[in-house]
């Protein structure tokens, strides 16, 4: 990496950093940063403790999934113990709550792929994790499209911007679908169609052909995603029981809550702090809903706090201390 590199991605975190404080400052000042609900479940600690170890047995389901793919790519993954794989998804959860992004920290990963297998490449590790984050972006799209395709949302909807961006999720939710379709296509319809796609990127190609390759893998890890996905949303309907009352708003909630979680894994702020509050108070309130922030902030912070118990593997797990250098071209190598 060259020096005006180096420079250009110091300036892009700083910026990074200022966009989270002011939005972190601002989302304080608005109240936005309600505890109420917190103050309110403390008095029923079943319900903190529940949602806690809830999340946690997600981490360990979300461990399970990238253990599955890596498998498929080394024999020593295979063999290795799943609390490995928790170890190094939980350090990459505590990256995640001080990087840009719900996600970014799991590019991480790869600094302790040594404690995996002897095996297993730099390029393998990065390209494992893109496909487990593939695989739960699928599933995000399709929670988020049940409120456009079984509800007339336009009835209840204020906001013609909100009306239009739920017309572009209707759509977008519609590419699971055309992605596990394609995946069922026999290897040499799936190129020839693949090989017809303008301007496809090399990289795009290659990481098309290796889900292919492990289709039976990303079915299962989709189910395991449904699950975890299931086990969030079923939180939010349980700590916001009192904002839904029908079906139509059960679904509704959900719908805005996978949508908000496709925006915080945009790398603004440090899990999504700041922009989860805003997001999740706008597209609540904007479907009728209320308490949107305010659910969010007992999410957020019970996540956290799971994401910091993460200093202990940290501390524990010694990272790998050479590591060799990553070429683009390399990366969809293995």
């Amino acid at each position: 990496m060259t020096q005006s590199e180096n420079k250009l991605n110091i300036l892009s975190t700083l910026l990074k950093l200022s966009i989270s404080v002011g939005l972190i400052y601002w989302t304080y000042q608005r109240g936005l940063w309600n505890f109420s609900y917190l103050a309110h479940y403390g008095k029923e600690p079943i319900t903190l403790l529940g949602g806690f170890f809830l999340l946690m047995f997600t981490l360990v389901l979300i461990s399970q999934r990238w253990k599955n793919v890596l498998s498929q790519f080394s024999l020593e993954a295979k063999k290795t113990q799943l609390v490995v794989y928790v170890k190094i998804v939980w350090i990459s959860c505590l990256f995640n709550s001080f990087l840009p992004g719900s996600v970014a920290g799991d590019l991480l990963r790869f600094k302790y792929k040594s404690q995996l297998g002897t095996d297993i490449k730099t390029s393998t590790t990065l390209l494992t994790t893109l496909i487990d984050r593939v695989i739960a972006l699928m599933v995000v799209l399709i929670l988020a499209g049940l409120a456009p395709w079984l509800l007339d949302f336009k009835s209840f909807v204020e906001s013609k911007i909100l009306a239009e961006s739920l017309e572009l999720v209707k759509l977008l939710s519609l590419i699971p679908l055309l992605f596990y379709a394609t995946l069922s296509l026999p290897k040499k319809i799936f190129y020839m169609l693949l090989k017809k796609i303008p301007f496809i990127r090399p990289s795009f190609f290659d990481l098309m052909v290796k889900l292919h390759s492990l289709r039976n893998t990303v079915v299962t890890n989709t189910l395991i995603t449904l699950f975890c996905q299931g086990i969030v949303m079923g939180l939010f309907l349980w700590w916001g029981h009192s904002l839904w009352h029908n079906l139509n708003q059960a679904i509704l909630l959900i719908s805005m809550t996978a949508l908000g979680f496709v925006f915080i894994a945009v790398p603004i702020s440090p899990a999504g702090a700041g922009v989860g509050h805003v997001v999740f108070e706008t597209l609540y309130r904007e479907v009728g809903l209320s308490q949107g922030a305010n659910l969010f902030n007992l999410y957020f912070l019970i996540n956290f706090s799971i994401n910091l118990v993460g200093i202990i593997p940290f501390l524990l797990t010694k990272a790998d201390k050479k590591l060799p250098a990553l070429k683009t071209k390399d990366y969809m190598a293995d």
